[in-house]
């Protein structure tokens, strides 16, 4: 049975839901997008805006992995962050939004957050994972990068910082995430801080505005990167785009492997080149 033949399955609240998409979306690229498994590690800024937007473009089956729960202080950025949320696991918070959105999307639920135990277990079946896990944590994002590796699964990650972000697209056969870092790709797990990582190859784009010194001690590790709600819409719709697009039109369209925008710099830069195997940014949106 081809995949015209299932779209017969996509039942009423489904078919209009993802009515308005077609015309962008061919029905057998949105049929797709039904049958996907993406896996979402982290529900905070990024993951739980991230998860909503794949359920808003019509993904079957989501993984969601987080052990945090919302604060106040998170209120000026994360999507389901609010008053009422504070002290609320942000995991169950963002399943039950994703269950509203869609409500026959199938979720499985990592309430421990990713770990070093169950990583593999997390990226098996995904067709791609997103990275949202905090920067702060890098021994279980490289945990999930290694697995990802190991099942030939492609790892997206996004930062926002300022009036921007950038994406980057990691394939199994580019240079590994940890070694982009900085890092031996086989360092010991165990060995490893926030200080270890090289956090500014992440940042294509130097914010220039930020307060004299800031993002040194950011990149240093010293401070936690001052992030605003512009930044975090950026890296989100940069993400999940161009996860949308790998998913759907990977054969008419050749994939982007890295992009930045900058609102306030007004500049933009993309890369179809493997991270880390010298990189030749376009630059678009410049004076």
């Amino acid at each position: 049975m081809g995949q015209t033949d299932n779209i017969m399955e996509w039942n009423w609240s489904y078919r209009e839901r993802v009515r308005p998409n077609l015309g962008i979306l061919t029905q057998d690229e949105q049929e797709k997008l039904r049958c996907a498994c993406i896996g979402v590690a982290g529900c905070g800024a990024i993951g739980g805006h991230a998860a909503t937007d794949l359920a808003y473009w019509g993904v079957g089956h989501i993984k969601l992995a987080d052990f945090d729960v919302f604060e106040t202080s998170n209120a000026n950025r994360q999507l389901y962050a609010a008053f009422s949320t504070v002290g609320k696991a942000k995991i169950t918070v963002v399943a039950q939004n994703l269950r509203d959105i869609s409500p026959d999307i199938r979720l499985e639920l990592y309430e421990n957050g990713i770990t070093l135990e169950n990583a593999e277990e997390f990226a098996r079946g995904c067709d791609i994972i997103l990275d949202a896990i905090d920067y702060e944590a890098p021994k279980c994002s490289i945990a999930l990068h290694r697995s990802a590796r190991r099942l030939g699964i492609p790892v997206y990650v996004s930062q926002c910082i300022g009036f921007g972000a950038s994406m980057f697209a990691f394939y199994p056969d580019a240079e590994p995430y940890e070694q982009f870092l900085g890092l031996d790709p086989n360092v010991d797990l165990d060995t490893v801080t926030v200080k270890d990582l090289d956090l500014r190859k992440l940042c294509p784009i130097v914010p220039h505005y930020f307060t004299e010194g800031i993002f040194e001690r950011v990149i240093r590790g010293d401070i936690e990167a001052p992030t605003v709600i512009a930044g975090q819409t950026i890296a989100v719709g940069l993400t999940v785009t161009e996860m949308v697009l790998q998913l759907t039109k990977s054969e008419t369209r050749r994939p982007l492997r890295m992009c930045a925008l900058d609102v306030f710099e007004g500049t933009y830069v993309k890369s179809y080149e493997l991270p880390g195997n010298g990189i030749s940014a376009d630059t678009r949106l410049e004076d």
